[in-house]
């Protein structure tokens, strides 16, 4: 076979699944932009020196790199089985007319070529026009543009491993095809789009075990625990759900339709016999989807919900560990005497010489203090049994305390550096804390064990780097799970509407009107689109406790998870609006398909 008629054949299928082949090249386009500038940032974050952590920033952006070209060849693959589906009866005519297997598999190179370069070269043009948006979307979450000079670039090293990456995946494509085309007979692929299933079977043992699972998961999410243990069972549970889920679309559902089935008085009406039978007939095969579906929106809902509250959480944090620009902590071993408070022992002993002294200290050069702090913040024993003491407390005479007090102070137009070089002086020669160290009789006392010198600016700057990193990924991720969640629903309704027009052509004939059709088919789409939606909604509403628990052990100092619920909620409508669209649109190209087949 010639390439001239190869071309022709190939631009012929094309055209006749445009509705296949254009979601194809469309979606991968962007997948190819997405990989490409995750490759190109950490390519510039890796190569900039202009701040601290951009070797860790750049590792972090160089690991997704793998994450996401995972879950591009999962995405191909799954796009390639539609492919395959649509494009077997072509290839039966084609044997049926004289073509050998070396002739198809000609065709499917041609093909995997054409998608391969076609996807490649939209997805670069893409990829750098959208890269400089991305850019500086993490420049602004991160904060990194207030310090960090550096602009988008175009990265050749980024597009020459999105492409090798995109060309392996196509060659992987190219072989598996290869090889089901020569294991293949004439007689399968001229029967491939049309081959029915049989009517899958109740199943009580994985019924049972998916519910225990599932409901297993949410009882551990929702016990009293404290954030080590929430998080040994955090991941247990996690892989318990989606476990459970998919055992629950694939088995329960099945039992739930059978049961409804066996109801007589509801079977044998109009619409409930059409939507259960077909429904039924086809949960087997769109129970994996319908899960992973409902998995990747949960994956969704919860992405965002926890990036968002740990990244707006950081003002808060801030403002609770760090109440002035500079802050200082001194550790240290206190000997109760027992006639004061284990806090007035410390302010007697020590802080009374420091504010003065860094008063002074600061008129020598020119500096102004302001809204000075003066704490002692916590006691513990330091005896065979440690536990907290109130600081108010006089303390066993003669016992040892490890105390921690905090002078803290503002620095009103100063920048980094210079409140870094001031601070330096606080173990500098004629210092109260070098004195103190020096004095026999107070070490007596007072042993200084060791200090926390900490600026409120390069907190927040390491915050705001780590958070707004955190972020970006999550919204990152987000975008992929919504991609390929619209993916999912647009292909599985293309399926369903091609194994279901010649059924609902065969109920017109037996006497069901356009109305009834119609009405049938928006009852089943309903159902499968919006059952993935409530199962995800569940699966948040059953890991709000345990989530929340670990993101107060991060340190957002949001005690009553009022935030967190928030962002939740708002995660749930934004999201479920999304899924509203994407049902609108495949709910559309499902009726147009039947619907044009019934009235033909």
């Amino acid at each position: 076979m010639g390439y001239k008629l190869s071309s022709k054949l190939l631009w012929d299928q094309v055209k006749s699944n445009r509705n296949i082949y254009l979601p194809t090249f469309i979606m991968g386009s962007i997948l190819m932009a997405l990989v490409y500038i995750i490759f190109a940032m950490g390519d510039m974050i890796a190569s900039s020196h202009g701040f601290v952590g951009y070797r860790s920033l750049g590792t972090v952006f160089k690991t997704l790199t793998y994450v996401f070209a995972i879950i591009s060849f999962a995405v191909f693959f799954y796009l390639n089985a539609f492919l395959a589906k649509r494009r077997s009866l072509s290839y039966g005519l084609y044997g049926v007319l004289g073509l050998g297997k070396r002739d198809l598999i000609k065709l499917n190179f041609l093909e995997c070529l054409g998608l391969c370069f076609s996807i490649s070269l939209l997805g670069s043009i893409l990829g750098f026009a959208l890269g400089r948006l991305a850019f500086a979307g993490l420049l602004a979450l991160t904060h990194l543009d207030d310090y960090l000079k550096i602009s988008y670039q175009f990265s050749w090293a980024a597009l020459r491993q999105a492409w090798l990456l995109f060309a392996c995946i196509f060659l992987a494509i190219f072989l598996f095809n290869s090889f089901t085309i020569l294991k293949a007979k004439l007689r399968d692929l001229l029967d491939g789009p049309e081959t029915g299933e049989r009517e899958p079977k109740a199943k009580w043992l994985l019924s049972i075990l998916s519910l225990g699972l599932l409901l297993g998961a949410y009882y551990l999410a929702n016990q009293n625990l404290d954030p080590i243990d929430a998080i040994k069972v955090f991941f247990p549970a996690v892989l318990m759900v989606i476990v459970g889920t998919y055992g629950v679309f694939m088995a329960v559902t099945i039992f739930l339709l059978k049961a409804l089935k066996r109801n007589k008085h509801l079977y044998y009406k109009p619409r409930p016999f059409i939507n259960i039978s077909n429904l039924l007939f086809r949960m087997k095969a769109n129970a994996a989807g319908l899960a992973t579906i409902s998995i990747l929106f949960t994956c969704a809902f919860l992405t965002f919900s926890t990036t968002s509250t740990l990244y707006w959480g950081v003002a808060k944090n801030i403002e609770g560990s760090m109440p002035r620009e500079m802050v200082f902590d001194q550790h240290l071993n206190l000997t109760a005497q027992g006639d004061k408070s284990l806090r007035e022992q410390v302010l007697d002993r020590v802080l009374p010489d420091l504010p003065s002294w860094n008063q002074a200290q600061a008129a020598k050069q020119g500096y102004t203090l302001q809204n000075e702090l003066l704490d002692v913040l916590y006691a513990e024993d330091t005896g065979m049994v440690t536990h907290s003491l109130d600081v108010a407390e006089t303390g066993q005479a003669g016992q040892t305390y490890h105390l921690v007090y905090r002078y803290a102070f503002d620095m009103p137009g100063l920048n980094l550096d210079e409140r870094q070089a001031y601070f330096a002086a606080f173990y500098g020669e004629g210092s109260p804390l070098t004195k103190l160290r020096s004095e026999e009789d107070s070490a007596s006392i007072l042993q200084p064990l060791y200090s926390n010198i900490s600026d409120r600016e390069e907190m927040q700057q390491d915050l705001w780097s780590s958070m707004g990193t955190l972020l970006f990924i999550g919204l990152y991720f987000i975008l992929f799970f919504l991609l390929v969640s619209g993916l999912v629903v647009y292909f599985k309704q293309l399926n369903e509407a091609y194994a279901d027009r010649k059924n609902f052509v065969i109920l017109q004939e037996l006497g069901l009107d356009q109305g009834q059709v119609k009405s049938t088919i928006r009852t089943q789409i309903l159902i499968m689109f919006f059952l993935p939606l409530a199962f995800s909604v569940l699966n948040v509403i059953a890991s709000y406790k345990i989530l929340n628990t670990l993101l107060q052990a991060l340190g957002t100092q949001i005690l009553d998870g009022r935030f967190f619920l928030k962002m939740s909620v708002v995660s749930v409508l934004v999201f479920t609006l999304i899924y509203l669209l994407i049902y609108q649109a495949t709910a559309h190209v499902y009726y147009r398909i039947v619907h044009r087949e019934a009235v033909s």
